[in-house]
C-alpha cells in the first residue's frame, strides 16, 4: 500500500493559523463517520465514538491537513476540538472550544513556540492512496489570552482514525497560500506565510512573513515588488533601504496566548544575516522557485549556514 506520508515519532514540537471557513462543515459528513473512530480524554473526560464523538477532515489542495472532533449528542452538532498540520507533519495548531462548560473558554496551543508538555505527535500515518489517516498526541491547550505561569489550560490526549475527507477551498489564492514554503534544513521549515506591504505609495515595499512552532521566526523583506513580478537573478541580503532583507529569529521567552501578541526584542535572538537568494524559475499560481544561500550568526559567531536552500514564494 502507497504511503503518502508515515510518521511515528515518540515526541515531535512543531506553528500558524488557518481559516474554519476554509474547510467544510459538520453536517456534510454524516453519512460517512462509520468509516471513522476516535478516542480521546479531553480535560479528564472519556470521550469515543461510542459517546457521539465525530471525527471529519480535509486535506486541503494536496498541502494542509485539519482534523474536527465533534459532539452529535446535542441538537445540531458542536465542533469542539480541530488541529491543523502541514502535509511534512509540522503542526500548524490545535485549537478547542470548551463547550462542556458553560463559559466555553477557548484554548489553544502557545504562540510563537511549542515545546514539551505542549504537544507530542506519537503517531501520524497517511495513505494518500485509500484517504485513511490514523493519529495519536496529546496537546496541553492554554486558554486564549494568557501566559503559561497562569495556570489556564486544558489536556487532550487523542487517538483516532479518519477514513473519509471533505472538499475545502482549492482556488488560487488558496492554492498559492498553502504552496509558499522554505526549508532551510529538514528541521527548520516554514510554511503559511502571510504578505505585507508598507511604504509610500511611491515607493511601496512587500514582505513575506511566518513562524514555525519551534520559536523560529523567518522573514524576506524590503522588496520593491512581490516576488512573483522581480526577474529572475540573483539578489543580495543586506541591511540597507535598496536591498531585500533577511530576518530569522528565535523566540527564547515563556509560552503565552496573549491576544495581539507583539514581537518583543528582548525574548528573541535576532541573527545577524549575510548571503543572497538566486530567483530560478516562474510557477503557476503567481509563485517563484529560488534558491537562498546565507550565514546566520549571534555575537560574530556562525551558528546556521545555508546553502541553495529551497524557497518558493
Amino acid at each position: 500500500m502507497k504511503k503518502y506520508l508515515s510518521v511515528i515519532l515518540l515526541c515531535l514540537v512543531f506553528v500558524a493559523c488557518s481559516s474554519d471557513d476554509d474547510f467544510a462543515q459538520a453536517d456534510e459528513f454524516v453519512d460517512v463517520y462509520d468509516q471513522n473512530s476516535v478516542n480521546m480524554i479531553y480535560d479528564g473526560m472519556l470521550l469515543s465514538s461510542e459517546d457521539s464523538i465525530q471525527t471529519h477532515a480535509s486535506f486541503c489542495c494536496e498541502k494542509n491537513f485539519r482534523v474536527t472532533f465533534s459532539d452529535q449528542r446535542r441538537s445540531g452538532a458542536r465542533d469542539f476540538l480541530h488541529i491543523s498540520f502541514d502535509k511534512n507533519g509540522n503542526l500548524i495548531n490545535v485549537n478547542a472550544e470548551d463547550i462542556f462548560n458553560i463559559q466555553a473558554q477557548k484554548y489553544i496551543t502557545p504562540f510563537f513556540k511549542v515545546p514539551e508538555p505542549y504537544f507530542q505527535l506519537h503517531e501520524l500515518d497517511f495513505d494518500a492512496e485509500n484517504l485513511q489517516l490514523d493519529l495519536s498526541f496529546n496537546a496541553r491547550l492554554l486558554q486564549r489570552g494568557t501566559k503559561a505561569e497562569e495556570g489556564k489550560f486544558i489536556d487532550v490526549e487523542v487517538d483516532t482514525q479518519v477514513g473519509f475527507f471533505g472538499n475545502c477551498d482549492c482556488s488560487d489564492s488558496a492554492f498559492t497560500m498553502r504552496s509558499r514554503a522554505v526549508t532551510l534544513q529538514p528541521n527548520l521549515s516554514f510554511t503559511q506565510f502571510y504578505t505585507t506591504t508598507s511604504g509610500p505609495q511611491n515607493n511601496r515595499k512587500t514582505a513575506y512573513k511566518t513562524k514555525d512552532n519551534n520559536g523560529y521566526y523567518f522573514e524576506l523583506g524590503n522588496l520593491s515588488a512581490p516576488i512573483y513580478d522581480l526577474p529572475l537573478g540573483i539578489y543580495d541580503l543586506g541591511t540597507i533601504e535598496a536591498t531585500p532583507i533577511l530576518k530569522l529569529m528565535k523566540y527564547d521567552g515563556l509560552p503565552h496566548t496573549l491576544l495581539n501578541a507583539m514581537i518583543v526584542p528582548d525574548e528573541w535572538m535576532d541573527y545577524e544575516i549575510e548571503g543572497h537568494f538566486e530567483i530560478i524559475e516562474k510557477l503557476d499560481h503567481n509563485l517563484t522557485r529560488s534558491k537562498l544561500t546565507f550565514t546566520a550568526s549571534l555575537d560574530g559567531e556562525v551558528v546556521y549556514e545555508f546553502v541553495e536552500a529551497e524557497m518558493v514564494l
